[in-house]
């Protein structure tokens, strides 16, 4: 959506709030009481009554907004400021675009809006041929540490994080095309990179059946005895980069746009970023379009 499309279609909070209605109304309301799918619209309270219990439910309760006292208006300014730009945007730049007094209602909104994009991206796992890789992205220094950190795979400064990336052989590529064509990535922040934990994160995001490449590293030899259809090479430099196209695109592309960004994230928030870069590379071609997708992901019952 440009900005133009978005300023005729939301002039206005009763704009907002109607298109957020009409979304929640299509994606269904959930009673927190009996679990009832059925509701009535109480149009002079605003809020749906259920008609198993007869619980009332506000347009945001169960939804990303829920006990959030900001405008929709502001939702709806962050989801499209999120969506329209192609490599993030950070939570300094919204609050100064929607006029926003203080940076943190803004930060946790923008943080809310990225664990809905983690969860959209869960209930589709990966199929086919898929990359395996593991990258380390540095983050801010630990709060409460004192001295020099360690180097290296083990320092403090180093998320560890699986890369799973759906790879599918094109079959004549054009010249300085690569050799396959990427669809849905997956990237999760683990605590080690023991075979166990990557075994863990592959069963939960990639689909029975599907084809595994990877490097020839110690975890990946192991991963190809627990019963897994998984390629591995040992292959230098240039070679493991066309071996494994997209995942090593994926790992350089977030680093890039972390540090351009953002400068530095926290460990403990980076899942959230990760989700919101593999969000935008699996919606890009979604025909509802990025925002509209956003917003059904937002009105989801959370509860």
């Amino acid at each position: 959506m440009k900005l133009l499309e978005f300023s005729d279609n939301f002039p206005d909070e009763a704009s907002c709030r109607a298109h957020f209605k009409a979304v929640r109304d299509r994606e269904g309301v959930v009673c927190k009481d009996c679990g009832c799918r059925e509701h009535w619209w109480l149009k002079s309270r605003q809020m749906y009554k259920c008609k198993g219990c007869g619980r009332r439910t506000s347009l945001r309760c169960g939804t990303v907004m829920e006990h959030s006292k900001l405008p929709f208006m502001y939702w709806y300014m962050a989801m499209h400021l999120m969506t329209a730009t192609k490599k993030g945007i950070s939570a300094l730049e919204v609050t100064r675009q929607i006029g926003h007094k203080y940076y943190e209602p803004v930060w946790e909104l923008m943080h809310k809006l990225r664990r809905a994009m983690c969860r959209s991206d869960a209930s589709h796992p990966l199929a086919g041929e898929v990359e395996l890789d593991e990258a380390f992205i540095r983050t801010a220094r630990p709060r409460g540490s004192q001295g020099r950190l360690s180097r290296g795979s083990g320092s403090e400064r180093s998320a560890k994080v699986v890369v799973m990336a759906e790879s599918e052989v094109v079959r004549d590529p054009k010249r300085h095309r690569k050799r396959y064509r990427c669809g849905r990535i997956r990237m999760a922040v683990v605590d080690d990179l023991l075979t166990e934990t990557i075994l863990a994160e592959v069963e939960s995001a990639v689909s029975t059946g599907s084809r595994l490449r990877a490097d020839d590293s110690m975890q990946h030899r192991k991963l190809a005895k627990q019963a897994l259809e998984i390629t591995t090479a040992a292959l230098p430099g240039k070679d493991s980069c066309a071996f494994l196209p997209w995942g090593h695109t994926a790992i350089s592309n977030v680093k890039r746009q972390l540090l351009d960004i953002h400068h530095f994230v926290t460990e403990r928030f980076i899942q959230n970023y990760l989700g919101e870069f593999c969000y935008k590379q699996n919606n890009r071609h979604s025909k509802q379009g990025l925002f509209e997708h956003l917003a059904a992901a937002a009105s989801m019952n959370w509860c």
